[in-house]
């Protein structure tokens, strides 16, 4: 684990996504002062580099927010694109299914957030697939499902339904 940069790489600074995942990003569930693992003294982007470096071929990255320390990363060192197995990234708008944006009609807020970033990750020499929000908004675990997970799974279930509240009531409930 270790600690990413909170600034875009063209320093224009935009608001999180707080009214659809909440203050803290994790649906404002009261996270603890204490976490039982070791924070790296790497940066995130050299903490990438180095475990990917450690397992050539082996390391699948899943960006589910701003693309920033992977652009960081596959800048200061482009060797890691040929180590790294494959990039999938939640992110972008793309307009199928009659699904837009979740900040303007063109635009999702992983992109938005660092859309510099977002851009070098994209065309950087690695394989990259993007799973946008128009999948995303197809792809719905209802709170009935969610109950499921709750109650079948003891170690991740309750965080799982708890941090879904609050990005359920964004959507109206729409999670049935």
């Amino acid at each position: 684990m270790a600690k990413g940069v909170d600034t875009p790489l063209d320093h224009v600074k935009t608001e999180p996504a707080t009214l659809v995942h909440g203050e803290n990003g994790l649906g404002d569930i009261v996270i603890p002062d204490h976490v039982n693992a070791e924070l790296s003294p790497l940066v995130a982007h050299d903490y990438i580099i180095e475990k990917i470096k450690e397992q050539p071929g082996e390391i699948t990255l899943v960006a589910v927010g701003r693309l920033t320390n992977l652009a960081l990363a596959i800048q200061k060192d482009p060797e890691i694109g040929k180590l790294v197995k494959e990039v999938i990234i939640m992110g972008g708008a793309f307009g199928h299914n009659g699904h837009t944006g979740n900040l303007t009609p063109f635009a999702e807020a992983n992109v938005y957030g660092d859309p510099l970033a977002a851009d070098i990750v994209i065309n950087a020499d690695w394989p990259v697939t993007i799973v946008g929000l128009d999948v995303t908004q197809q792809t719905l675990m209802s709170n009935a499902y969610l109950e499921k997970v709750r109650s079948h799974s003891t170690k991740y279930g309750e965080f799982i339904y708890d941090i879904t509240r609050f990005y359920a009531q964004f959507y109206n409930d729409d999670l049935g």
